[in-house]
C-alpha cells in the first residue's frame, strides 16, 4: 500500500492516524515517507488534526518529521481557506499542553487567520483560560482586533468565560467598544457560542449589572439598528434570550427594517424560541416597515411547524394581512413550492 495515496475516505493514512492519536501508526507512515504537510479535502494537515484533538505526542512525532508550525488550513464552504494554525486550532479547542508545545517549539503567536484572529482570540472565543492565559504570556497582544474590528474582549464575551473577560478588564479592555458592524460586548454576549450558552447569559448578567461601569445597555444598536435581544433571536439562544427579558428587553424592540425578535425567530426558523416569544405574548401580527409578519417570513423560508405554531396562535387574522408587495403568506409560499405550508395557509 502506497502511504501517499489518498483512502477511499477523504485524506491520507496519515490523517486518519494522526486524527485518531495513534502514535503508533503515526511514526510508523511517517517512516514510511507520508506528507506531514498534505492538506485533506478539508484543508486539514495531519497536525492540524492532532492539534484539534489534543494529541502532543502525536505532534512531536509530526514536528520531528517536518510539520510546519506555521502551516495555515482549513476550510469553510463560505469563505474557504479559514487561515488557522495548529496553534489557533489547539486554542479554540482549549488544549492548553499543545498550546504550550506549540509555543515552546516556537509557534508564531501572532500570526492571524484570515478573520484576523490571533490565537489569543480563539482562546477567548472559545472560553478556554489556559491557553488564553499560556498565550498572554506568550506575548500575544490582548487588545487586538481582527479585520472587522473585533477585539478579544468581545471575543471572551460570546466564549462567556468570565474570568477572561474580567483579566482583560483589568488589562484595560473596554466593553462599551464598538465594532465595524457596530457592536459591543453585550451584542457578543448574546451571540454566544453555542456550547457555553450558560456561560453566554452569565456574561449578559455581568455586563448589565446595575450600577456597573461596563457601558453597555439593552438600547445599544449596530449598524442595522440591531440590539443584542435581535442579535441573541437571530442566532436562536433560547436562553440568552430568556436572560435579556429577565434584564428588561423589550418585547416589540425593532431593528431599522422594522423587524422584532419574532420576525427574525420566524425567519430563521427557530420553532422553540418562537413558541417561548408567542408564550410570553409578543405581537404575532406585528409587520415589519416592509408590512410583513412573522407569518410571511416563516412562509417565505419554508418553516412548516414555526407556520403551524403562527397560525395557532393568531388564526385566519395572519392569512389574510397582505405586506407591501400586496402579498398574504400564500403568495410567499406558493412561489417557493411549499406543499405543506400552501396546505396550512388554505385549509
Amino acid at each position: 500500500y502506497n502511504c501517499i495515496l489518498t483512502c477511499v475516505f477523504p485524506g491520507a493514512a496519515l490523517h486518519h492516524a494522526a486524527e485518531g492519536g495513534h502514535l503508533d501508526v503515526v511514526a510508523k507512515l511517517v517512516i514510511a515517507g507520508c506528507n506531514v504537510s498534505r492538506y485533506d479535502s478539508q484543508g486539514m494537515s495531519p497536525g492540524h488534526l492532532a492539534a484539534q484533538h489534543g494529541y502532543h505526542q502525536v505532534m512531536d512525532k509530526l514536528l520531528l518529521a517536518g510539520f510546519g508550525l506555521d502551516m495555515q488550513g482549513g476550510l469553510t464552504a463560505l469563505h474557504g481557506s479559514v487561515g488557522s494554525t495548529a496553534l489557533h486550532i489547539a486554542a479554540q479547542h482549549g488544549h492548553q499542553q499543545m498550546v504550550e508545545r506549540l509555543i515552546e517549539a516556537g509557534a508564531n503567536v501572532q500570526l492571524v487567520d484570515v478573520r484576523g484572529y490571533t490565537a489569543l482570540q480563539c482562546a477567548a472565543e472559545g472560553g478556554h483560560m489556559g491557553p488564553f492565559r499560556s498565550l498572554l504570556q506568550a506575548g500575544c497582544d490582548p487588545m487586538a482586533q481582527d479585520h472587522a474590528g473585533v477585539s478579544v474582549l468581545h471575543s471572551a464575551c460570546q466564549g462567556g468565560c468570565l474570568e477572561i473577560v474580567n483579566h482583560l478588564q483589568s488589562l484595560g479592555a473596554d466593553p462599551s467598544d464598538r465594532t465595524l458592524q457596530g457592536r459591543d460586548c453585550l451584542h457578543y454576549a448574546a451571540l454566544g457560542t453555542t456550547p457555553h450558552i450558560r456561560g453566554a447569559c452569565a456574561a449578559i448578567d455581568y455586563l448589565l449589572t446595575p450600577d456597573s461601569e461596563q457601558g453597555c445597555s439593552l438600547e445599544v444598536t449596530d449598524n442595522d439598528g440591531n440590539t443584542a435581544w435581535h442579535v441573541a433571536a437571530e442566532g436562536g439562544h433560547l436562553e440568552a434570550v430568556q436572560c435579556l427579558l429577565k434584564e428588561g428587553a423589550s418585547m416589540e424592540s425593532a431593528n431599522a427594517a422594522g423587524c422584532t425578535a419574532l420576525h427574525i425567530a420566524a425567519r430563521c426558523g427557530w420553532l422553540p424560541l418562537v413558541k417561548m416569544l408567542i408564550q410570553q405574548e409578543a405581537n404575532v401580527c406585528s409587520t415589519s416597515k416592509s408590512l410583513q409578519t412573522p407569518l410571511h417570513f416563516a412562509a417565505e423560508m419554508g418553516h412548516v411547524d414555526v407556520v403551524a405554531s403562527l397560525l395557532d396562535a393568531a388564526g385566519k387574522q395572519l392569512i389574510v394581512m397582505k405586506d407591501q408587495g400586496n402579498w398574504t403568506p400564500l403568495h410567499h409560499a406558493a412561489e417557493q413550492g411549499s406543499v405543506d405550508i400552501v396546505e396550512l395557509l388554505i385549509f
